[in-house]
């Protein structure tokens, strides 16, 4: 029996969200692997038109073209692309922190998200915010601040001009992009979502690219083009899932389990560890979830249910 008013769909939409955890882990990690010599810009143009051409194969295969209007026409467009660019913004600031600091440390700081999420959850989204979510937004930038130190920087304005503010720019991007997905999730369907997001992004990612001075090296791009677009696509598939199941603040903390994806992948293929400040930071972050998680308001959204294959969501009760 599920205890402190925890239902099935929303352990659902708990598991939803570590396992999409694990593959965004992995697609910011395989710049890393691959080696390519590429710039932030060309990450990103890879990462989301790897994803569209996922997503634009998964729809010809589901539907017929008579069909296909259908299936990507959205009730708020604006609001995936506003989405849009705060996830090409989240993917360049990982992937250049990333180039200049432990991609644990980086993960690290990214996940000071919780305590933006937070703020902009109970700003946008009129969601319930007590001393206790206060009391989570203050440990959650308090391990930011450990991180940062780790760096051999101070707390000043000077830090956004470094790879761990850059970081933290990231985790301000990121909880952006949650708190639109939030309000498109209560309104909209999944496929017209990503298909948005990811070609808007495409777009965005390529004129970046064009207005850059770095060259487009070709090495390199075979793993990256055939990994990073299946598991962004999969990886917002859950998060979708998981956020018309739950509120934003409640699945929060338990995306903190990137820290330790990321921290294995480092020390795996890398031979990188989290730095003792670095624990320190992690352990604020993950002591910010557990007090988000025994706040049991607004934890259930309602019961929805999401066709994934023609998009029609279907409300029951």
């Amino acid at each position: 029996m599920i205890s402190n008013g925890m239902n099935g769909e929303v352990l659902a939409a708990a598991g939803s969200v570590l396992l999409a955890c694990f593959f965004f882990s992995l697609m910011f990690f395989l710049p890393k692997i691959a080696g390519a010599d590429l710039g932030w810009q060309q990450v990103a143009f890879i990462r989301f038109a790897s994803a569209f051409i996922c997503i634009c194969l998964f729809i010809a295969v589901r539907h017929k073209p008579s069909q296909w209007p259908g299936v990507v026409a959205s009730r708020q467009p604006l609001k995936h692309v506003i989405r849009a660019c705060f996830g090409v913004g989240a993917v360049g600031c990982i992937v250049y922190a990333a180039g200049h600091m432990h991609f644990a440390d980086v993960m690290t700081i990214s996940f000071t998200k919780g305590g933006f999420l937070l703020l902009f959850s109970a700003i946008f989204l009129k969601e319930a915010v007590g001393l206790k979510r206060c009391l989570a937004i203050a440990l959650s930038f308090l391990g930011a601040i450990c991180v940062i130190f780790a760096q051999g920087q101070s707390i000043s304005p000077a830090i956004f001009t470094g790879p761990a503010g850059i970081a933290l720019m990231a985790a301000a991007f990121i909880a952006a992009e949650i708190t639109y997905l939030k309000q498109a999730s209560s309104g909209d369907r999944l496929m017209p979502m990503l298909f948005i997001v990811n070609g808007t992004g495409t777009a965005l990612s390529a004129l970046l690219c064009l207005l850059s001075d770095q060259g487009m090296p070709w090495t390199g791009w075979v793993p990256l083009l055939l990994l990073m677009g299946p598991l962004a696509f999969v990886g917002q598939s859950l998060n979708f899932l998981a956020h018309c199941k739950a509120d934003a603040t409640f699945l929060a903390p338990f995306a903190y389990v990137t820290i330790l994806y990321s921290a294995v992948l480092g020390w795996i293929f890398f031979g990188e560890a989290l730095t003792v400040w670095g624990f320190i930071g992690a352990g604020f972050l993950v002591a910010s979830g557990l007090v988000v998680t025994r706040t049991p308001a607004n934890t259930i959204v309602g019961a929805q249910r999401v066709d994934l294959s023609v998009g029609q969501r279907r409300h029951s009760g």
